[in-house]
């Protein structure tokens, strides 16, 4: 799907973002002109209200699913954990439509760590379905459900927390060489 925003025309500020690579592209008015006529079938238009200089809803946000985590970081600002709540489903649902509705370009999964919501494939199926590309904050400590999930949807959109992964691995080899 391609979203095209059309923000000012004083101005001729107009992209577009294809909701599936999560590419957003700047584009000369003829260009815009050009797809809206070429792939009527695959655009979703988006425009300034009258008065407005821009389309007046976000176009990325962070959006904090769960607060539970699978690791016991010092530094955590949520101060997630193995045991908390996460948001429910149905709550999380209307938020895909209603920003899908909106124009959203962008929404990033985050918690604790996202993967850990129960419902998290459906999460992901859901704002894809609305049009909205999905990125991940994760520190890539998944279930094998989770992992399949990545492989066969060849997810781009993952944000890697390196440190507490190498941190992890790092003790995990030290538990299974020691035995402590």
């Amino acid at each position: 799907m391609l979203r095209l925003y059309k923000e000012s025309g004083e101005f001729n500020e107009y992209s577009v973002f294809d909701t599936d690579k999560g590419e957003l592209k700047v584009l000369a008015h003829d260009e815009f002109r050009n797809l809206m006529q070429q792939h009527p079938e695959r655009i979703q238009l988006f425009e300034a209200k009258p008065g407005s200089r821009c389309t007046g809803f976000p176009r990325r946000i962070y959006f904090q699913i769960t607060h539970q985590c699978n690791l016991n970081c010092s530094y955590c600002f949520i101060k997630a954990n193995a045991t908390a709540s996460h948001l429910p489903f149905k709550v999380i649902k209307d938020v895909a439509r209603l920003t899908g509705e909106r124009g959203l370009m962008e929404v990033r999964l985050s918690g604790g760590e996202p993967t850990m919501h129960p419902d998290f494939i459906n999460i992901y199926k859901e704002f894809r379905e609305n049009n909205v590309y999905v990125s991940v904050a994760t520190n890539g400590i998944w279930t094998e459900p989770i992992k399949e999930f990545f492989i066969t949807e060849m997810i781009s959109g993952l944000l890697l927390l390196l440190t507490e992964i190498k941190r992890h691995i790092i003790k995990t080899e030290a538990t299974l060489l020691t035995g402590l």
